[in-house]
């Protein structure tokens, strides 16, 4: 059967996760991981990897998950035969990043790996001095983030757009994801993605 990511926010307590898993039960869903994201101030944020039989079920229980008392359901996607983990596919982006022997190369495999582990909206590297990114992935970002007009980079972070130097040579990784803020050990993740990009290309351009 199709597999889904549903990520959701719930009252950290006994019980809570348990009335998830019963309802997805009743969809005649089957629980294949819980990755626990955040906790903290009585709330948890998890991530339950399902089987369901097709997107009008995931659908249906996407809304009635959300009637449950204290859940918010925040994101539900279907997945790849293989389903997915946030850490793995960061390694495997640092991996890619790794095999690359060019800086063109290096930068694509960033913004490229970005965008697929993380489903970003779109991601890309600008440079001061250019008016154009030198890296880009996904859809279209905003022009503000496109154009830097030849001067000193400035972004106004927010919660699902995040802007990471790349090396000490100007460069920032802007991604984005519109409509679903990134978490804190995601944006930890991608810091370090950042630092790897930027070890990288010293290497690679010294």
């Amino acid at each position: 059967m199709p597999r889904y990511a549903i990520e959701i926010s719930l009252q950290d307590q006994p019980g809570a996760l348990g009335a998830v898993a019963s309802l997805i039960g009743k969809f005649g869903g089957d629980v294949i991981d819980v990755d626990v994201l955040e906790h903290g101030r009585g709330r948890a944020r998890d991530e339950i990897t399902v089987e369901l039989s097709g997107p009008e079920i995931a659908d249906q229980l996407g809304n009635e998950l959300a009637g449950l008392p204290g859940v918010e359901v925040d994101h539900l996607a279907p997945l790849g035969e293989y389903g997915h983990h946030l850490l793995v596919d960061a390694l495997e982006v640092a991996a890619a990043m790794i095999a690359e022997t060019s800086p063109p190369g290096l930068l694509d495999a960033l913004v490229t790996g970005v965008v697929a582990a993380f489903s970003a909206s779109w991601a890309v590297v600008v440079s001061e001095g250019r008016d154009r990114p030198i890296a880009a992935a996904g859809g279209v970002p905003p022009a503000s983030v496109t154009r830097t007009a030849g001067g000193p980079l400035r972004f106004a972070g927010s919660d699902d757009c995040l802007a990471l130097p790349i090396a000490d040579r100007g460069m920032v990784l802007v991604v984005g994801r519109e409509g679903w803020a990134f978490l804190n050990r995601e944006r930890r993740e991608l810091t370090t993605l950042s630092h790897v990009a930027a070890t990288r290309y010293e290497q690679l351009a010294p």
